[in-house]
């Protein structure tokens, strides 16, 4: 009974030291004697006990590294680069995604003891490398430059020791002294009132010109309106003297007469009807519209006399023309 009480023993103390789990996004790696053996996969693993033994895991997921590097500019302006790397073990089989390639994980558990601080030197000496060759301008509009840069820089250099630049980012640049951003920030409130000055006077330069443009058709379609109101006042003043000289025999003085005495009255009875007119214009005599008439209707009545003694005249001519003829 105590013989197999020692075989189960045995036997519970060997499976302890011969089973081992992997977990998920892992890689083990497994060393017999001290030596490099094999990549344990994830999920339950087999080992022999006291001759292999598990040397180190692997993480496969993505990690991250964030630093911040100080360097100096073109021209000569100490910045601060905040730079993240993003990486992985090169552990993808390139037969089998699903699967984990050996010499990838062997090269990045044996090649470097300490691959953040190499990662760390190397994009250090990428951005100084970079940077100075960069006005500070430059390094804020141009970050992308700069993240590109230190990529194909830190891929060259890593892939070698079993490691895969995934990404690499530059999310700020900042002047170490307080003084350039603040002058920094003071170019840039100066460039942005100057700019909105220009947009200003650009936006009332266009109002004044489509003022003008407004006045100018308003004016001119005053303008239209006044001669055609004009235009109509004459036609109607003509249609009714024609009217009038119909219904005086054609004779003119007493159309004319007529004319202006209802003018007068139509005039009298719209401001009888408004009442609100601010001017009103009276003759200067009492007899002035008699006087005004009088003078209208002689020029009216020479104007008829003169028209009369030509044709009497061209009567004549045609008589005497017709004498001599015979």
């Amino acid at each position: 009974m105590l013989f197999i009480l020692i075989v189960l023993a045995v036997i519970a103390v060997l499976l302890f030291f011969s089973l081992f789990i992997v977990r998920q996004k892992t890689a083990a790696v497994v060393e017999r004697l001290g030596r490099f053996n094999r990549v344990a996969m994830p999920g339950l693993n087999i080992k022999i006990p006291f001759i292999d033994q598990v040397a180190q895991r692997v993480d496969l997921r993505v990690q991250q590294i964030d630093m911040d590097i100080e360097t100096k500019t073109e021209d000569n302006v100490t910045v601060l680069v905040r730079t993240s790397v993003q990486f992985e073990v090169a552990a993808t089989d390139p037969y089998n995604p699903h699967g984990i390639n050996p010499q990838g994980v062997m090269a990045a558990v044996y090649s470097l003891s300490n691959p953040g601080a190499q990662i760390r030197t190397y994009v250090a000496d990428a951005v100084r490398g970079k940077v100075p060759n960069m006005s500070l301008d430059e390094t804020f509009s141009d970050k992308a430059a700069i993240a590109e840069h230190v990529s194909t820089e830190l891929a060259q250099r890593m892939s070698g020791y079993g490691f895969h630049i995934l990404n690499t980012l530059v999310p700020d640049v900042a002047p170490t002294d307080a003084r350039v951003l603040s002058a920094m920030n003071n170019v840039m409130a100066s460039l942005r009132e100057k700019e909105a000055t220009i947009n200003k006077a650009q936006a009332e330069k266009s109002a004044t010109i489509i003022r003008a443009e407004a006045d100018r058709d308003r004016s001119r379609l005053a303008g239209e309106g006044v001669a055609l109101q004009r235009k109509a006042i004459a036609e109607g003043l003509a249609q009714s003297v024609r009217e009038i000289g119909d219904a005086t025999n054609g004779d003119a003085a007493n159309s004319l007469a007529v004319l202006m005495f209802t003018q007068q009255v139509d005039a009298q009875m719209a401001f009888a009807e408004k009442g609100n007119a601010s001017t009103v214009l009276l003759p200067p005599a009492a007899d002035q519209f008699q006087n005004t008439f009088a003078s209208i209707q002689s020029a009216i009545l020479a104007a008829n006399e003169s028209k009369d003694h030509m044709a009497e005249h061209r009567r004549s001519n045609g008589s005497h023309s017709g004498g001599s003829q015979a």
